[in-house]
């Protein structure tokens, strides 16, 4: 079994009420079936408030949101989630459990990183210096792993070797002109800021502040010119970011060309995505330098967390930046 992941991966550590936001907050998560068949043994009045919650629709189970769109377990007073409280964190669902980490699996290939939507996995990514290494380790085989073919072996080979050098071009071009480095990479799509920030209005809404992003969005794509010579000169750390931000979204999707269906490899809608979210990312970053004056490193984790809820954690909003 072949594990890679960055550097910060294995620092995380959930900060739990200290969050300036919280993970119980807009998503509907899905019950695994092992949570499910353990909630229905909860013994008491927590195991029947449980279980009167759960929902099915279309084969899914899940915990509905409360009006004003919190998990229905969520403790405000403390900001922490009542069932570990009361029961211990083996109380969780996979999701929850899980969260923010996530995984990409090909057979006995397996790569992971932290999600952005996360505010302590960000202030961890933007506080590693340059663009991280990969680390890459070994471990014994799973009975449980289908082994891949050697068709699927060599393509699964050659994703990791074009990421890889990706990755490497990335690097070795740290503190030039980002456009000019993707552009040497091989990765390079024009997005124009008004045409991304046209596409807010095709988004699924992810998030109960999508509306207002949504209008920084369209006033930093009206006024670009003016706000990013603004921002570019007040802020020197912003190109190091957004190059950290390049390779974090080629290490997080180049490995979707795997999956892809077409018989030869086809990086395109990978390349369209990564600059697409780069632009939005950097509209985000406009508004809220606009709006309060300045911008830190703690305004960079901030905007990437509300980034990453909005489009990463839904599959129709990636696919829309794919296409």
């Amino acid at each position: 079994m072949i594990l890679e992941f960055p550097p910060y991966y294995s620092k995380f550590q959930c900060v739990a009420g200290n969050c300036p936001d919280t993970c119980c907050r807009d998503w509907e998560l899905d019950l695994d079936d092992e949570t499910y068949y353990r909630y229905q043994v909860v013994p008491g009045p927590l195991g029947e408030k449980i279980r009167g919650l759960i929902r099915e629709e279309d084969g899914y189970r899940f915990f509905p949101l409360t009006k004003e769109g919190f998990c229905p377990f969520y403790d405000g007073s403390d900001g922490l989630c009542g069932l570990i409280k009361k029961l211990g964190p083996d109380i969780l669902c996979q999701a929850c459990d899980e969260y923010p980490r996530y995984f990409g699996c090909c057979g006995n290939y397996e790569q992971r990183d932290l999600s952005l939507s996360c505010p302590e996995a960000g202030r961890l990514f933007f506080e590693t210096p340059g663009i991280p290494r990969i680390l890459r380790v070994e471990l014994p085989d799973s009975e449980e792993q289908d082994p891949l073919t050697k068709e699927e072996t060599d393509r699964l080979q050659a994703v990791l070797a074009e990421r890889n050098r990706v990755l490497e071009s990335l690097r070795g071009a740290a503190g030039e002109d980002l456009e000019e480095a993707l552009k040497a990479a091989g990765i390079f799509f024009p997005a124009a800021p008004q045409e991304v920030a046209d596409l807010c209005n095709k988004q699924e809404e992810m998030n109960t502040r999508w509306e207002a992003q949504k209008a920084g969005i369209l006033a930093a794509a009206a006024h670009y010119a003016d706000w990013n010579e603004a921002f570019v000169r007040a802020v020197p750390k912003e190109q190091d970011w957004f190059f950290k931000l390049a390779a974090y979204f080629v290490f997080r999707y180049w490995i979707d060309a795997y999956f892809a269906e077409n018989e030869e490899l086809d990086f395109a809608p990978q390349i369209r995505l990564t600059c697409r979210c780069l632009v939005q990312l950097r509209l985000m970053c406009l508004a809220a330098f606009h709006e309060k004056g300045h911008f830190t490193v703690e305004d960079m984790v901030w905007t990437a967390h509300l980034f990453s809820r909005q489009v990463e954690h839904s599959d129709q909003n990636v696919a829309l930046f794919k296409h």
